[in-house]
Parts: structure tokens; sequence; C-alpha cells
């Protein structure tokens, strides 16, 4: 299926995958991969194919965490069951998941910069009530932009 919708050739070998194409459907198809990749369902994955969408993934192991504090950090995104990270995708209107020591945030891509800075702030330290203030205020300067066209 994505390789008749991309044009791309997919293979998958010991070592992972290779795509082949155009280099910009390349590019979005491993998008779309790796969103599977991380736990998101096809459909979700498939949303990359869509203009404006994007998928970024925070490596919490490349921020020279400790097991333990990314397990900790990991544990203030899900929140007490699952309520902060339902919240975060409610609230930045994106689809979150966690895949081992990774978060996978795919959406609009303004949406993604807003919460990918969001939960950035969260594993640096910050209280959860600041990190939704930031979301909220984040979200009324999008939209005053809509609003008036900047």
């Amino acid at each position: 299926m994505l390789e008749d919708r991309m044009n791309v050739k997919v293979s998958f070998r010991d070592n992972g995958v290779e795509v082949v194409g155009d280099p910009v459907n390349e590019y979005v198809a491993k998008d779309v991969i790796r969103a599977i990749d991380l736990g998101y369902n096809v459909k979700d994955a498939l949303m990359l194919l869509e203009e404006g969408y994007t998928l970024r993934v925070i490596d919490l192991k490349r921020m020279n965490l400790s097991r333990s504090t990314i397990r900790r950090q990991l544990a203030r995104v899900i929140g007490e069951h699952g309520s902060a990270i339902e919240r975060f995708e409610r609230k930045g209107h994106v689809k979150l998941k966690i895949s081992g020591h990774n978060i996978g945030v795919l959406g609009l891509y303004e949406d993604v910069e807003i919460l990918v800075e969001a939960l950035l702030r969260l594993i640096s330290g910050s209280p959860h009530k600041n990190v939704y203030r930031f979301i909220d205020e984040a979200e009324t300067q999008k939209e005053v932009k809509e609003m008036y066209g900047y």
C-alpha cells in the first residue's frame, strides 16, 4: 500500500528498512515506517502523507540520562493512569506514542513543535501545571496568528 501510494520500493533487511524512490517520497515513507515502528496504527501513520503533518521523536537516551531518570521522565509524560499523556494529546492536538526510550509526536507541524517544546520542558524538570500553561499560551498565540493572518 505504501509503495503504491508513494511510488517507492520498500525492502526489509536484517539491519533495518531500505526505501528507494524520489528523495522526498523516500523521506516521507521512512517517517511512516518509523511511526508504525513506534507503535502508531497504520491509519495514524498514513496521516504523514497529508500536507503539513510531521513526526518528531524525542530520544531520551541521546539526552545522556541514566536509565532510572529515563523511566522517571517517561512516567511524568504518561502520568497516573495515562492522565498526562491524554491531556498532552488533547491540549496539543497531536498523537503521542512511547516506545522504549523514545517519545513520538505526530500531528500538524506547528502543533508538534509546540508539544515537543512542552515535553522537553517537562523532561527538564518543569512542573506539569507550567507545561500545560505553556501549551495553552502557545495555542492562544497560534489562534491569534490564524485570526489575523500572521
